[in-house]
């Protein structure tokens, strides 16, 4: 960690601790968890860094195409094919090489090979964490996000963006409600399946038998009625995307190959500096103890205004089944 009577580095401070009515030394303290370096975490991370944030675990497991160039800072040309969490690492090392914060990257998705791999050695310093950031647009990512911090009563903060449209999500103690996953309808269960590219529906074209599928690569610690959490599937990979999935029937045993989807269209940067902007806002303040009084706010832009709109959101009646999951 910095020496915090540094003269440089109080002087490098002393606007943000104007601005904030705070001292430096509250961040420096202060361990923040990134899921996911896109164009949200990866500014998120460069932006809080530069506040003073001391200890960072980054959790990512793409790499850096052309077109991230254009929504975050940390990135340049020279990353292209590399790791997203090694680049975003190096650059905020080097933003302020005397304030030395601490970051853990971790190259995986929060999958089964983060869950059998990672976790065990990382768990000590996730229990530590003082806030949770998501940044990710998989919504099962979210999901074994929102597992991790309800296990550990971790502060949590979900942001996404789309056509002119920003969320920010924040649950100060999941354990005491509302959570993450207190958000998510049966709908929105079976919509993650179709966001996926995974027909709810399969038909084996040898049997006729039909079957359920859903979430071949997650961990699924919540018991779900209705949906099944069938594994017998492998996806067919290039240029380190998903375009198709061979599927095992579990009656005959044939394997079948099914297409996925199209990907989302793609949205302009601006919505994604001013949903991460006014995320970074309630992110320094929740670190600094004064956190915001809501739990969602929703960004509404267009070519004209920007309008903020927050919510309160109730706890749902099957929260307590949240607060306990068995991560595995």
């Amino acid at each position: 960690m910095s020496n915090p009577h540094d003269p440089l580095l109080r002087e490098y401070f002393d606007r943000a601790e104007r601005a904030w009515a705070s001292r430096a030394d509250e961040l420096r303290r202060s361990k923040v968890m990134i899921i996911g370096a896109g164009a949200i975490g990866s500014n998120l991370t460069h932006w809080l860094a530069r506040a003073g944030v001391g200890e960072f675990i980054i959790i990512d497991g793409d790499y850096i195409e052309p077109h991230n160039l254009e929504r975050t800072a940390c990135y340049t040309e020279r990353d292209v094919g590399k790791p997203k969490v090694d680049a975003l690492a190096k650059c905020i090392r080097g933003i302020r090489r005397r304030l030395k914060p601490r970051v853990l990257a971790i190259h995986s998705y929060l999958d089964s090979e983060f869950f059998n791999n990672y976790y065990p050695r990382v768990r000590s310093r996730i229990r530590r964490v003082n806030l949770m950031i998501v940044g990710v647009d998989n919504d099962w990512a979210r999901v074994s996000a929102s597992m991790l911090a309800n296990e550990f009563n971790i502060p949590m903060m979900v942001i996404s963006f789309g056509p002119n449209i920003g969320r920010v999500l924040y649950f100060p103690r999941p354990r005491d409600g509302p959570c993450f996953l207190c958000t998510l309808t049966k709908d929105d269960w079976e919509r993650m399946g179709e966001v996926l590219g995974y027909n709810m529906q399969a038909t084996c074209p040898k049997c006729g038998r039909r079957f359920r599928i859903i979430n071949w690569k997650w961990p699924q610690a919540i018991n779900i009625e209705g949906i099944d959490n069938y594994q017998g599937i492998r996806p067919v990979i290039e240029d380190r995307k998903v375009v198709a999935l061979i599927i095992k029937c579990p009656y005959c045993g044939h394997e079948f190959q099914v297409t996925t989807p199209d990907a989302p269209a793609p949205v302009l940067s601006e919505w994604a500096y001013l949903t991460t902007a006014y995320a970074y806002y309630w992110a320094v303040r929740h670190l600094l103890g004064k956190p915001p009084k809501w739990n969602a706010t929703y960004v509404l832009m267009d070519d004209n205004s920007v309008k903020i709109l927050t919510y309160q959101l109730a706890t749902s009646d099957e929260h307590v089944n949240h607060v306990n999951p068995k991560i595995k």
